[in-house]
């Protein structure tokens, strides 16, 4: 009786050993597929986006540089306008007369802000320079003036006459009227700014 159950046990462990084989085979596989296909392709053909590194930086942004000129005394180089405004259509606040130093307060583009006899306003950048410019004198143009008329000088009668007396003409105070009297002063030669006969050496 030992001999046949041996036997027994054995074909029980093959049969148990046949059977677990059959479900290892027909078992399906729970792995993940693996991806055959490479990023590099997938990117050459725009499903996936390539990851972009960001660089960091340390420079800091540019920083404008504020003009020269600003605070410095320049030159009118012309007959220029004050404006309001920096636009040639601004106000004219006043205007400035060529090689006037003026004082930069602020510079916006072309324009400069200025300061110009206790005023402030605005004159384009080229309109001013550092060097003074030469101002030449204007042309004097000279007017003929009338020429006036100098009152004669009278002669002294400390001096004898220059001739004998004539009648009805009164030149000279010893000349005669035609009544027979001395002209004196209503002679040409007492009346200021009358003639001025010759009448006494």
């Amino acid at each position: 009786m030992k001999k046949p159950s041996l036997w027994l046990v054995i074909a029980f462990i093959g049969i148990g050993y046949l059977a677990g084989g059959k479900d290892d085979k027909s078992a399906p596989s729970t792995s993940t597929p693996q991806n055959t296909v490479s990023e590099n392709t997938q990117q050459a053909f725009g499903l996936i986006q390539p990851q972009q590194t960001q660089r960091s930086t340390n420079t800091p942004p540019p920083v404008a540089k504020p003009s020269p000129f600003i605070g410095a005394s320049l030159y009118t180089a012309q007959r220029a306008n004050m404006r309001a405004e920096a636009s040639t259509k601004s106000q004219i606040i006043t205007v400035i007369d060529k090689g006037q130093l003026v004082k930069v307060l602020n510079v916006r583009g072309d324009w400069y802000s200025i300061e110009y006899r206790n005023r402030t306003g605005w004159i384009s950048s080229s309109l001013l320079t550092s060097e003074k410019p030469v101002i030449r004198p204007a042309p004097t143009t000279t007017r003929n003036l009338p020429v006036q008329a100098t009152a004669p000088v009278r002669q002294s009668r400390a001096g004898q006459p220059t001739r004998r007396p004539y009648v009805g003409t009164c030149d000279c105070p010893y000349d005669l009227m035609r009544n027979g009297r001395r002209c004196g002063g209503n002679s040409a030669y007492s009346k200021p700014g009358g003639r001025n006969p010759q009448c006494y050496f």
